[in-house]
């Protein structure tokens, strides 16, 4: 009886083991489920930090490359707006940013996302027309994706497919056959099309009374800042007052007929980073 029960236990356990392995080979090209939204009207600022980090890196000129935002604070940021917070908490966004050779190509249509070998597999249809020009477009596509479907997966590491339609608007011309072809989109980690916040400019410093000075400097939008002051002149021992929401503090229980010196800097966190700004030129002030 002892035998038998030890028989079934292995059968139950190879069971077991079997249906795993299934289970394992079904995730792996398992076909998942998302929303895409193509050559919608991006960001005008999102478009900003993209040309000037590509002028910045050259390399990235004539690439197709894209981004992950799973981050509400690094998705604002950007400049978007659509999406809440909470939005984030089980959702992420692939914007995927591919060049076309020529305006002869007029669509791109997503017609599908997979999983295979742990790596996102996004295929597109394209469809050409003629005649032909030279100018170069740029095709956005926007993909919102369930993190609980991605989890495990290298989202570092994205490959496209795309089927090329050859269509013709000159009845004369023989249909082409499609064609198709597969690269891998280069990776850029969003966090780097973030900029460091404007030096402060134009600061002032008056002694209105005893023992205050009133510091005032240029706005920057978005930031808040930090305000650092010492009886040193090169700032030893100085004191810092951060959180400043307002352009603008007074400074309190200073030591009357004194001289102050004082500097200011703009601060802003993004996700979990704190991003800080150059330090304003010193000023000084004699304080009542």
């Amino acid at each position: 009886m002892k035998k038998i029960m030890n028989i079934m236990l292995l059968l139950v356990m190879l069971v077991i083991f079997i249906m795993s392995l299934a289970m394992v080979s079904t995730a792996e090209g398992k076909a998942i489920s998302y929303k895409s939204t193509r050559n919608s009207v991006m960001p005008s600022k999102y478009s900003y930090l993209v040309n000037n980090f590509i002028e910045q890196n050259e390399k990235y000129d004539s690439k197709n490359f894209y981004f992950v935002l799973d981050n509400y604070d690094i998705y604002k940021y950007l400049g978007f707006s659509d999406k809440s917070k909470s939005f984030f908490d089980d959702n992420l966004l692939i914007i995927n940013r591919i060049m076309s050779g020529g305006s002869v190509y007029k669509t791109y249509i997503n017609k599908g996302i997979t999983i295979n070998d742990g790596i996102l597999n996004v295929s597109y249809n394209r469809t050409l027309e003629f005649p032909a020009t030279n100018d170069v477009k740029i095709f956005t596509d926007i993909i919102e994706l369930k993190k609980s479907d991605v989890k495990g997966v290298d989202l570092t590491k994205e490959l496209v497919t795309t089927q090329t339609v050859h269509m013709t608007s000159r009845p004369e011309d023989t249909q082409s056959p499609d064609t198709y072809n597969t690269e891998q989109l280069v990776y850029i980690d969003a966090e780097k099309l973030i900029q460091k916040p404007d030096k402060v400019e134009k600061v002032k410093v008056k002694s209105v009374k005893k023992k205050q000075l009133k510091v005032s400097w240029k706005k920057i939008n978005g930031v808040k800042y930090e305000v650092k002051y010492s009886l040193k002149k090169g700032m030893k021992n100085a004191k810092v007052k951060k959180n400043i929401k307002k352009n603008k503090i007074t400074l309190k229980r200073l030591k009357s007929g004194k001289k102050y010196y004082i500097k200011v800097r703009a601060y802003q966190k993004i996700g979990n980073k704190t991003y800080t700004g150059k330090w304003s030129k010193k000023v000084s002030k004699k304080v009542k």
